[in-house]
């Protein structure tokens, strides 16, 4: 192998990178569209169930609890979905980096491909119908696919238990708000009628007017909005987590191994972020000398600690052994 390739092939790994980038918000956009979808929806049909003065009354309960839950479900599967091919299309743009095709093209034509040639549209459609190389260049990325979902992360959880947490943690919170309101709502609407006299007149806490306002249709959406778009630890921000952490990931496994298999290949740099800021382990992992191979070089994916943590911008690159000494 030439010199040119093994520099072509660095290149073409930060295509790769800008690439994942690319898609990594475009995914984060289709997410955070379908969790606001999913809200509207919501508001839609509690307002359907109002009665006379607007409010979910305590018999509309069940019938609000089942709407929550459809609408969360629905948009469990849809986000679980979009997840999925994202992952595979980050694996594939980590295997992009050896692509042999591209790399003689390039060294042939002393030019270097653009990344918006090679975008998420073009990749989903070699996915399913493209050529002989695009056909294995999927295969790869389904296996790593594939084997990255067994097996657990360092916590101890597979991507599906992390999924389930998310999508069950936004049920859990977002019915314990609606039983609240709804609940709250029913015992003021009872305490007004106890204290209203012969004449009508009615001499209460202003908690007991706030309690039925929120349980009010309009009100109580814009709450279960909140609750599942804006609030610390909201289920928007906790999947846009896992999304960014595992698409990160998928890429970096795929091209970590592909990587492996290269001619000359001799271990991997663990490199931060231009946009690290703030000082971390991964400072650590990218200075130190632990096997004579040079600064933040380790042997092999076994022995190279990224990623370091979720939501890291930190990756990793080959190092050949011309590389080395």
């Amino acid at each position: 192998m030439s010199i040119d390739i093994e520099r072509l092939m660095a290149e073409e790994a930060t295509l790769s990178r800008q690439e994942l980038w690319a898609l990594l918000e475009q995914l984060e956009q289709d997410s955070d569209a379908r969790y606001q979808e999913a809200a509207e929806r919501i508001a839609q049909r509690l307002h359907q169930l109002g009665n006379a003065e607007g409010r979910i009354a305590l018999e509309a309960l069940p019938a609000a609890t089942r709407i929550v839950r459809e609408e969360l479900a629905a948009l469990a599967d849809a986000q679980n979905t979009l997840l999925e091919e994202g992952l595979l299309l980050a694996a594939v743009l980590g295997l992009r980096a050896f692509d042999k095709r591209t790399l003689q093209q390039r060294v042939a034509s002393k030019k270097q491909l653009p990344a918006t040639e090679r975008t998420g549209l073009i990749l989903r459609i070699e996915l399913h119908n493209g050529s002989n190389d695009s056909h294995a260049s999927a295969r790869k990325a389904r296996a790593v696919f594939n084997d990255l979902r067994q097996h657990p992360l360092p916590d101890g959880l597979r991507l599906s238990d992390r999924l389930w947490r998310v999508h069950q943690g936004a049920e859990r919170a977002l019915l314990d708000m609606l039983n609240a309101a709804v609940i709250r709502g029913w015992d003021a609407e009872t305490a007004l009628r106890n204290f209203m006299d012969s004449k009508g007149n009615i001499s209460v806490s202003p908690a007991v007017y706030e309690a039925l306002g929120q349980a009010r249709a309009e009100q109580l959406a814009k709450a279960l909005q909140d609750g599942l778009l804006n609030v610390p630890g909201n289920p928007r921000g906790l999947f846009r987590r896992v999304l960014r952490t595992e698409i990160n990931r998928y890429h970096g496994k795929a091209y970590m191994r592909e990587g492996a298999q290269q001619e000359g290949f001799k271990g991997f740099r663990f490199r931060l972020s231009p946009n690290h800021r703030v000082r971390d382990i991964c400072d650590t992992h990218a200075t130190v000398d632990q096997y004579g191979l040079g600064s933040g070089v380790y042997p092999d994916e076994a022995a190279c600690p990224w990623p370091a943590h979720p939501n890291t911008l930190s990756y990793v690159e080959v190092v050949f052994d011309w590389e080395v000494g």
